[in-house]
């Protein structure tokens, strides 16, 4: 028998205030309904260097965020244009210590 694990989506701050501004209110929802469906194939997305990393894109824009089996918890990380996809991607790896501990945290407390 096989369980289908949901993986719980979290958002940082940092997600939320970029998502609310840069996605145009008519691509939101669909947006929305493609990372929900990240609970149940959290590797749905295009991969970026690192098995944990991950991207989903509709039209120009990104969807940056890491995926946590222990935890079983999909960390939304930020959103970009083509234009700062290398940019944002660096950012990412540079400060996955960082993501890791906020997951960590979440975990320990239950809520963020």
């Amino acid at each position: 028998m096989l369980l289908n694990i949901m993986y719980e989506i979290r958002s940082i701050p940092l997600f939320d205030d970029v998502f609310s501004k840069i996605i145009p209110l008519n691509k939101q929802d669909d947006f929305k309904r493609r990372i929900l469906k990240l609970s149940e194939n959290p590797y749905a997305g295009k991969p970026l260097g690192y098995k944990y990393l991950r991207e989903i894109k509709l039209d120009k824009f990104r969807v940056y965020y890491m995926v946590f089996d222990k935890e079983v918890i999909v960390l939304l990380i930020t959103v970009s244009d083509k234009k700062t996809q290398k940019k944002t991607i660096d950012f990412i790896k540079q400060n996955t210590h960082l993501f890791k501990e906020i997951v960590k945290n979440i975990n320990n407390k239950g809520v963020m």
